[in-house]
């Protein structure tokens, strides 16, 4: 490689390091940090800025996979309903897995979900 290359070369190595670079929506930071401190009614706000109608989705298992895949791709995190109805509870809850890493530092949180009494979504737990 020649001398006048190099700056070329160098412009385009930096434009892809930053242009890659994904900046995470305060929404998401929020969602994140509420499920870190294990705080529903924060988990609830920062659902609501992400998903508006959250609280009007209907509870069933394709909603909950697309809940999961929605915020996979929003927050770059990895979601994904690791089970429908399967704990034994009246009512019946599911769950969806979160995992993401920041900084280095990698998380798996579980959400518990069930149904309202109209049959929407209600958001039951965070836990490991």
């Amino acid at each position: 490689m020649n001398i006048n290359q190099q700056p070329v070369v160098f412009a385009l190595c930096c434009l892809l390091i930053t242009g890659c670079k994904k900046t995470v929506e305060p929404a998401c930071e929020q969602m994140e940090q509420a499920v870190l401190r294990y705080n529903t009614d924060e988990l609830r706000m920062s659902l609501l800025q992400l998903i508006p109608d959250f609280t009007m989705i209907p509870y069933n298992r394709q909603n909950l996979e697309s809940l999961a895949a929605t915020l996979s791709r929003q927050c770059f995190i990895s979601a994904d309903l690791a089970c429908f109805d399967c704990i034994k509870t009246l009512p019946p809850q599911s769950e969806i897995r979160f995992k993401w890493n920041r900084i280095g530092t990698g998380y798996t949180k579980i959400i518990d979900l069930c149904a309202n009494p109209n049959q929407t979504i209600r958001l039951v737990a965070i836990h490991d």
